[in-house]
């Protein structure tokens, strides 16, 4: 019997329900360094020397980019797993398509079309 998983818009309610208990719970989200560097060279300013106006541009940025890598990473892995996994290895090869919001990944989740091939090949089971 396989999981039935909820459509991008019931997702996107739940990832935003349990942000907000973490945040309701004085949790910390999105600080972590590797979201703030590249937030540091899509601003121009390195963290350390920056204005108070610029780190807060930094942090906020960061913790969009966090919160949305979490969300799309957390989707629905029959569904959109090519999509995850293409998306990750272009990253590597350093074409970043990742989606810089939250509502551009909801949006991208909601437009993704499967490939009818891979439907197919994986006896009538998205990929």
């Amino acid at each position: 019997m396989s999981k039935v998983t909820p459509p991008p818009d019931e997702y996107l309610d739940s990832f935003m329900f349990c942000v907000d208990v973490i945040i309701y719970s004085s949790g910390e989200i999105g600080l972590d360094p590797d979201m703030i560097k590249l937030e540091e060279a899509d601003i121009g300013v390195e963290y350390a020397n920056g204005k108070d106006d610029q780190k807060t541009k930094i942090h906020a940025a960061a913790k969009e980019l966090y919160l949305t890598t979490c969300f799309l990473l957390g989707a629905d892995k029959h569904r959109y797993g090519r999509l995850i996994k293409n998306t990750e290895n272009n990253f590597i090869q350093n074409v970043n398509q990742y989606p810089k919001t939250i509502s551009a990944a909801h949006s991208l989740l909601l437009n993704y079309k499967q490939d009818p091939r891979n439907i197919i090949q994986n006896g009538g089971r998205f990929q």
